[in-house]
């Protein structure tokens, strides 16, 4: 195993940002831009930008120096047909992500094989 990493939110944070469009840019690949986009509630956001931040915090704990330089926007989490989240880019081989949220919390664990 390379790395490991996991990072847990209260959504709430994201539902109170003062600046949540400068926090949504620089947090979002342009696809995971367009994903949020898709949804029609706001609660549905919410859950998905606070999943995305864990994601990319845990990423950032896994990959550690890998990420020296990069930028949240530099790594796009997507799902597949399924739901199950998969690090569209960059290419890195053998990284796992899961992603979970209830009503207050969004968690992610990340795997670097």
């Amino acid at each position: 195993m390379k790395g490991i990493g996991t990072d847990i939110i209260e959504i709430k944070r994201i539902k109170q940002l003062n600046h949540r469009e400068r926090f949504i840019h620089k947090l979002l690949s342009e696809e995971e831009f367009r994903l949020y986009q898709s949804f029609q509630h706001e609660k549905r956001q919410n859950e998905f930008l606070a999943g995305r931040w864990a994601a990319k915090e845990a990423l950032y704990k896994a990959l550690g120096s890998y990420c020296d330089g990069k930028s949240y926007k530099d790594f796009s989490i997507m799902n597949d047909e399924r739901g199950k989240p998969y690090l569209l880019s960059p290419t890195i081989e053998s990284v796992h992500i899961s992603i979970s949220h209830c009503e207050n919390y969004a968690v992610a664990f990340v795997i670097w094989a």
